[in-house]
């Protein structure tokens, strides 16, 4: 029987050293997983590194889709890249409560159009077609409070509503056109007119 000579059998040297670089890389993995963050910040490692991964882009997602001004540098909005450079996310309802968190921590609080969607959100939606904020736990007028310190619950009811809806709240001017000194003030809220 002739030997295939395009194939040599592995010697028990380079098997064993396969398996070494395996071993050592095996543990150096396992040493990467580090802390994740979770809803209450930075936590121990907790083998829940995908969940923290999720929370992190949702939060991100949320800052970026609600139109809210963050901390990061040159005062721009970091792009998904730039998120590796953060250990959490916070959201705060003015500029100057960044100071009390790490330079680790992106700080996002709500901007011009935060405010014009959220008044559009109350007028528009809840009073105008009548859309429940209720089972998501938030209740009318729907305050920039509840956006920041119920993010998630916010995010669900806005995205709940159907498209056309959606699409209409989320335009931040809704007939109100810039001036040149900035934008007319929206009307008081209130009650729902009836």
């Amino acid at each position: 029987m002739s030997r295939n000579p395009y194939t040599r059998p592995v010697g028990t040297r380079k098997l064993i050293s396969c398996l070494l670089i395996l071993l050592t890389f095996s543990f150096f993995m396992t040493g990467c997983v580090g802390n994740v963050i979770d809803n209450n910040g930075i936590s121990g490692n907790n083998g829940n590194g995908q969940e923290a991964e999720k929370n992190m882009f949702d939060k991100y997602l949320f800052l970026r889709f609600f139109r809210f001004y963050t901390n990061h540098p040159n005062d721009t909005t970091p792009s998904q890249s730039d998120l590796i450079n953060y250990s959490d996310i916070v959201f705060v309802l003015d500029e100057s409560e960044q100071v009390n968190y790490p330079k680790d921590v992106l700080v996002a609080w709500p901007g011009t159009n935060t405010e014009r969607v959220l008044w559009s959100v109350n007028y528009y939606a809840i009073c105008g077609e009548g859309a429940d904020p209720t089972p998501y736990g938030l209740a009318y007028p729907i305050t920039m409070t509840d956006v920041v310190d119920q993010w998630e619950s916010y995010y669900d009811f806005v995205m709940s509503l159907d498209s056309s809806l959606h699409s209409y709240v989320m335009s931040p001017s809704h007939g109100y056109a810039e001036e040149d000194e900035g934008w007319y003030p929206l009307p008081d809220l209130g009650s729902c007119p009836s």
